[in-house]
């Protein structure tokens, strides 16, 4: 582990779908942890999570008397969707490859290619105003939301909303990001963009 930016240089495989539909594989990519997760989300996700998979299943065994199958039933299928939404709606950590910035989820991932990227920069905090198709509370905030600041839908892939990295694109699309440095991802991404030559802020 690098300390100064709780980044880990890495080599391994990670598969990607492009745009073609085809899977690309990524090598040598520095690794940066999320930032911890906000009050809300570990309320959401340690507290009021659980509480929605028991209470449920608890009022059904007791109306019908049969614990065993109350639990398997309605128990696991409200546990299946809070394991889903962990590993395909939450943020396991940000990547910086040769080509492109990578959002890794426990399942697959997601890619911003550095020739899209027209602007990157920290900010303190994300007025979010409302969900358009996201996961907000359950391990983190994930997906589309509709921002304040831009006055727009824009891409949230966090685990809190403050010191957050803000990443505009040439194709209009806005994403918001949580590493636990911003300002040394931000460095990272803008050396990476200096030496390809491609968009972003040129500093």
């Amino acid at each position: 582990m690098v300390r100064g930016e709780k980044a880990l240089e890495e080599v391994l495989n990670v598969g990607l779908l492009n745009t073609k539909g085809e899977v690309a594989y990524l090598v040598n990519i520095k690794w940066f942890t999320t930032a911890p997760r906000d009050v809300f989300i570990r309320i959401s996700t340690y507290i009021v999570g659980p509480v929605i998979v028991l209470i449920p299943t608890f009022i059904a065994g007791a109306k019908n008397g049969d614990w065993v199958s109350t639990m398997v039933g309605i128990g696991g299928v409200l546990l299946a969707i809070y394991v889903i939404a962990y590993l395909f709606s939450s943020v396991s950590a940000y990547g910086i490859g040769a080509e492109q910035v990578i959002i890794r989820k426990p399942v697959g991932a997601i890619s911003i290619p550095y020739s899209q990227i027209i602007s990157i920069k920290t900010i303190e905090k994300l007025n979010a105003g409302f969900k358009v198709f996201a996961n907000a509370g359950l391990f983190g905030y994930f997906g589309l939301f509709f921002s304040e600041d831009d006055n727009k839908t824009v891409g949230v892939y966090a685990t809190c909303l403050k010191q957050m990295v803000r990443i505009q694109t040439t194709n209009g699309k806005t994403y918001y990001l949580s590493p636990a440095e911003p300002e040394h991802f931000v460095d990272a991404v803008k050396r990476q963009l200096n030496q390809n030559h491609q968009g972003g802020e040129k500093l």
